[in-house]
Parts: C-alpha cells; sequence; structure tokens
C-alpha cells in the first residue's frame, strides 16, 4: 500500500484525481502544518511527500521535512501551479527531489513512479587527509 502525505492548505485530490494518486490502492492524507506533516510521516509511514508550492515558506517547511527523522529520507515533491519561478532552483536546493506542475501532463505518473524509486536519503562521512 503506497502512502502519499500532500501538504497543502486546499484539498488537491481533485486536481490529482486523474493521476496514480487517484487510484485505489494508495492512501492519501492532507495536513496544512509542519507539525501534522511530522505526526503523519512518523506514525503513518509515508513513502512520498508532496508539498505545494504555494504553502507559506515552502522552501523552510521542506528544509524541516529533511531534518526530521521520521521525514527525512522520503521522496519529497513540490507541486506547482503555472510556469517556473526562480524560487524553484531554492526548492530543489531545499531538498524536494521534484518539481511536478500543476495541472497534471501527460507524463506526470511516469515521472511520479521514479519519484517512488528514488533511493532513500543517507547521511555519509567521508574521511579525508590532506597533507598540507
Amino acid at each position: 500500500m503506497l502512502r502519499v502525505l500532500i501538504c497543502s492548505e486546499r484539498d488537491l485530490r481533485p486536481e490529482l484525481a486523474g493521476t496514480l494518486i487517484g487510484r485505489q490502492g494508495i492512501e492519501v492524507y492532507r495536513v496544512e502544518k509542519f507539525s501534522d506533516a511530522r505526526l503523519v510521516g512518523s506514525s503513518l509511514g509515508v513513502q512520498v511527500i508532496l508539498v505545494d508550492r504555494e504553502l507559506p515558506e515552502t522552501a523552510a517547511f521542506i528544509r524541516r521535512l529533511r531534518k526530521e527523522p521520521a521525514t527525512q529520507k522520503r521522496s519529497i515533491a513540490v507541486l506547482a501551479r503555472g510556469s517556473t519561478r526562480n524560487s524553484d532552483l531554492e526548492l530543489l536546493a531545499a531538498g524536494a527531489n521534484a518539481i511536478f506542475r500543476l495541472p497534471p501532463d501527460e507524463g506526470w505518473d511516469e515521472r511520479f513512479s521514479k519519484l517512488l524509486k528514488v533511493p532513500e536519503r543517507q547521511q555519509a562521512r567521508i574521511v579525508v587527509h590532506v597533507e598540507v
């Protein structure tokens, strides 16, 4: 069972109804605040987090998701209406794996399927010795 968390101030399920997210066998949860995202992410074990670009301080929201143990290794995508913005690069730098345009286009489901296969993020340390 795939569990998807949508972080948005409005219900985006009608906009996503024609995509994989609207299909049987996928549980969709919606929250508006980070505290709720942390709770749902840890208690229900969501695999994918979709963040609405229209949320206030979206980049900070994504950075907090990446720092939270329950959600830091999950795939995170931004749902964006309209054209590309300069802030989209900031969202990717904050930790988003991808940006999905709304309304969904023809390749939306294929790109979403690839998002499901993104390896979990792991923190690693590399020991480096530099002679001076």
